[in-house]
């Protein structure tokens, strides 16, 4: 998967900016958009979208004639790797589920997965400059 160093920065300041709680969004493209999206559990190393502001994003996706590829979410002080609670929660085999581990300095660490019935891979991750 190729994320423009843009979309990466997005994500990792709102990932940093939720802190110590999981931030969360959504991915659409074909050109990569990110639409943050309201953590509403107050469970650490836990999160769930806000359903209204998680159902604007994909109308309002579907109206521009854009898809959603990723779901993403932050491990503020764990791997960028799946959980046994983002693993329960993965019910889409299409879509990408994508964790941000940010930290202060750096770029923080971006990995994608799949996960399928319980089984996750791994989807390589490049950081492109933008054009």
């Amino acid at each position: 998967m190729i994320i423009p160093r843009s979309i990466a920065e997005e994500i990792r300041k709102h990932s940093l900016e939720a802190a110590p709680a999981e931030a969360c969004g959504v991915l659409s493209g074909p050109t990569l958009v990110c639409h943050p999206v309201k953590n509403l559990s107050t469970v650490e190393g836990y999160f769930e979208m806000d359903p209204d502001e998680e159902l604007e994003v994909f109308i309002s996706a579907a109206e521009q004639g854009r898809t959603i590829w990723a779901v993403w979410h932050s491990h503020p002080t764990q791997p960028a790797i799946p959980s046994p609670a983002d693993i329960e929660m993965a019910l889409d085999r299409d879509i990408i589920y994508l964790i941000c581990s940010p930290t202060r300095e750096g770029s923080g660490q971006l990995r994608a997965w799949r996960i399928v019935a319980g089984a996750t891979a791994e989807i390589p991750v490049e950081i492109n400059e933008e054009e």
